[in-house]
């Protein structure tokens, strides 16, 4: 009876997570060009959702790309003059500031003979994606040599708009940037912050719970191998410096990006770099939770030490949990990934998934920025650059999944916080008996010839309990499961980094 009891519970969760959800993995092409598409930001509005992307079409342009709920491309419309380059900023450079606004921000860039003329770029949008204003802050008038790019935006309580980025005199170190304006753009004031040979950029930007300012940003000096610090800087409410913080160690680690948390304190997404691999970080994912005197509340890093493993974007969601998402190059060869990281508000692990669209082994998948969405599932955006055996041109990449990350009902298991798979695949496994009370038997597999395989047992929260290696001779596996807890067990095998078979088990005594 117990038995029949857990299996008509893992049904009807089942029925419940796919019940009227919808998922989506899809690229868009939405120009059809032979060049590049890229998405950096995604909001969502009543009808579906919007993408801030990059168009090379010659130049570059800045694009909104419209969806539908389903995910069906709906139109784009492009924003550039084709004599200059409209560069859109980094994840989060797209704000919907209320039902009828809309904002980005990027970077205007003209070529001149000498160098460049960077102007920071806001522009407003009405709902249907017109431009109602568009402002240009930097030089206009020549010799031309400092650049400003815009990174992000956030509105501010009182109903203005705070944005960071950078300015950089010619040949010059670059400084982090901070900008206030009203909501139609005109400057209420602005301020920077760097020091002497470094280059500092500022990546995100929230108001504080105290009416101050939090920046995300890098530092990097040029000759340094070894660096490259995620930094935050703390302002009061008319942009003067309290505090500065390095949150990075010994090695290049990764930009910082700010959100605010539930509480009123600041969170911050980052990677801690472990080693080097000649130029190249390997880190873990790093959430880091501040109050807004910058004491640390708490740290922790997730997931395996990964090469050139970064987060693009953080939020904060209205329970308390966090969501973050960036991508990661597993195999040391061009062969990037997306992944998502789900916390709670102690920053405890809740699930950590992979992504892809393309599987080639030298393909490349993006992702930058993922929201939560009203059904209370995520979608998150990017770009994907294949290689063959993929196809086609770089393109713009999506993809909706449930609460759990998932990108189906039977896809992955609740609480996976070990390295995820894209889903239990293979083979399906032999598992007897089937409940099991005291010992298994894993059996129905075939490895190749002299690879080792491993067998990893998982319980419905996602917990790695039980791992073994196999030799390519053992055809069955037994399992002593007398001081497990009673459930549901997943059983995935592995081998050349492949699943080579999988299968679920009950455990009941």
């Amino acid at each position: 009876m117990r038995f029949i009891i857990l299996c008509l519970l893992c049904i009807f969760c089942n029925r419940i997570l796919s019940q009227d959800f919808i998922y989506f993995n899809n690229r868009y092409d939405p120009t059809g060009n032979l060049l590049a598409d890229r998405a950096y930001g995604i909001i969502e509005t009543e009808s579906g959702y919007v993408l801030c992307a990059n168009i090379a079409n010659g130049y570059w342009y800045t694009a909104l790309l419209s969806l539908d709920y389903d995910g069906s491309f709906k139109n784009i419309r492009m924003y550039g003059d084709g004599c200059s380059e409209y560069i859109i900023g980094s994840a989060g450079s797209l704000m919907k500031y209320d039902d009828q606004t809309y904002y980005t921000v990027g970077f205007n860039r003209v070529y001149t003979s000498t160098w460049v003329h960077d102007q920071g770029l806001l522009m407003c949008y009405n709902n249907n994606m017109d431009t109602l204003w568009s402002h240009y802050y930097g030089e206009v008038s020549e010799p031309y040599d400092t650049a400003f790019i815009f990174s992000q935006i956030n509105k501010t309580s009182h109903g203005g708009l705070i944005i960071t980025g950078g300015w950089m005199p010619e040949g010059l170190p670059s400084h982090m940037y901070l900008l206030k304006t009203n909501k139609y753009g005109d400057k209420q004031w602005d301020n920077s912050f760097g020091f002497s040979t470094w280059y500092y950029l500022g990546y995100s930007v929230i108001q504080t719970s105290d009416g101050g300012y939090a920046i995300g940003g890098y530092r990097f000096l040029i000759g340094n191998i070894n660096s490259g610090d995620p930094i935050v800087i703390k302002t009061d409410s008319v942009g003067k410096q309290q505090w500065f913080k390095n949150i990075g160690g010994p090695y290049v680690d990764n930009i910082a990006m700010v959100t605010l948390a539930a509480d009123g304190n600041i969170l911050i997404g980052t990677n801690y770099a472990f080693e080097m691999s000649g130029y190249d970080p390997k880190s873990k994912i790093n959430i880091i939770k501040l109050d807004n005197q910058g004491n640390v509340i708490w740290n922790k890093m997730y997931g395996d030490i990964t090469l050139n493993n970064y987060l693009n974007n953080i939020h904060s969601l209205s329970d308390g949990s966090i969501i973050c998402g960036g991508d990661w190059n597993p195999t040391g060869i061009m062969d990037v990934e997306g992944w998502a990281l789900k916390v709670n508000s102690d920053g405890d692990s809740l699930w950590l998934r992979v992504y892809r669209l393309l599987f080639g082994n030298s393909s490349l998948n993006y992702l930058y920025d993922i929201i939560q969405t009203t059904d209370d599932g995520f979608i998150a955006c990017g770009y994907i650059h294949p290689a063959a055996p993929d196809t086609g041109t770089e393109d713009v990449w999506v993809i909706k999944v449930d609460s759990l990350g998932c990108e189906g009902p039977d896809d992955c298991w609740v609480g996976m916080e070990e390295k995820p798979e894209k889903r239990m695949a293979g083979k399906t496994l032999e598992i007897y008996p089937n409940p099991a009370g005291y010992k298994l038997q894993v059996a129905g597999y075939r490895l190749q010839r002299d690879e080792y395989a491993v067998v990893t047992f998982f319980d419905s929260y996602g917990h790695k309990v039980f791992e073994m290696t196999v030799p390519p001779s053992q055809k069955e596996i037994s399992v002593d499961v007398s001081d497990w807890h009673e459930g549901l067990y997943a059983v995935i095998l592995h081998q050349n980094g492949r699943i080579a078979g999988s299968g679920k088990v009950v455990v009941m005594r």
